[in-house]
């Protein structure tokens, strides 16, 4: 019970990350200061929150070879690549469909500020090339330093939270490179109370992240528990 009531607890992480985001796409725009848009973060909130601890129990408890991993964020890239094909021949050009109302719609939205280094600098470059290769260039190095710093902390890479994890990230990664290569923009599709438009890359993604500093946070948590307890065993024996 223990365990279940914590892992209700790190799934706020999900849920923060997603209230982070939207309060930073509100806040500068005083247009989407409306009912709706703050019901939209309410529920977007919950709806991940609740999601999230599904996703961290079964991360953590279903244990899978890399052949599935591999598998199952092919399958991922697929479903994104397949809903985008979709999405362009029947939406594109209309009006959109509506889920719940305009609360929920898919609708073909091109993000042609796709990469988020250059969107925070201001600046735009309109080329496929530029952005898949610094996509690539940046997945690699922050892979390449968080491994190098988990291996120098003795992390466990046999975590069964982080390989899901792992598989989600590469999942999304891959789907917005392929994105930057064939289009030269991001297309989400699923729009959101206003705040926020989105596709399944994004969702791998969230999901990813949030499994990711999950799976952190306890590990961290576990390791200074674990030196507290050496420390206090070798001050017995000093004793």
């Amino acid at each position: 019970m223990g365990s279940r009531r914590q892992d209700i607890g790190y799934s706020l992480v999900f849920a923060a990350a997603w209230a982070a985001y939207c309060l930073a796409a509100i806040l500068p725009d005083e247009s989407l200061y409306t009912p709706r848009s703050f019901l939209g973060l309410a529920v977007g909130a919950v709806f991940l929150w609740a999601t999230g601890f599904l996703v961290l129990v079964f991360a953590r408890r279903r244990a899978a070879s890399t052949r599935t991993l591999v598998i199952v964020a092919a399958a991922l890239v697929a479903s994104d690549v397949i809903a985008k094909i979709l999405v362009s021949v029947f939406v594109f050009g209309g009006s959109g469909i509506q889920l719940v109302g305009d609360f929920l719609s898919i609708r073909f939205v091109p993000n042609h500020s796709n990469n988020v280094l250059l969107s925070l600098l201001d600046i735009t470059i309109d080329s496929r090339a530029f952005h898949a290769l610094s996509k690539v260039l940046l997945c690699g190095a922050a892979a390449a330093l968080g491994v190098r710093y988990l291996k120098r902390e003795g992390f466990d890479f046999s975590n069964n939270g982080f390989r899901w994890a792992v598989a989600l990230i590469a999942a999304g990664a891959v789907s917005s490179v392929l994105d930057s290569v064939f289009r030269g923009y991001v297309l989400d599709f699923i729009s959101f109370a206003g705040i926020v438009s989105f596709d399944i890359k994004d969702l791998c993604i969230t999901y990813g992240v949030g499994l990711l500093l999950v799976i952190l946070l306890q590990w961290t948590k576990g390791s200074r528990h674990s030196e507290g307890r050496a420390s206090q065993t070798s001050d017995d024996a000093l004793a």
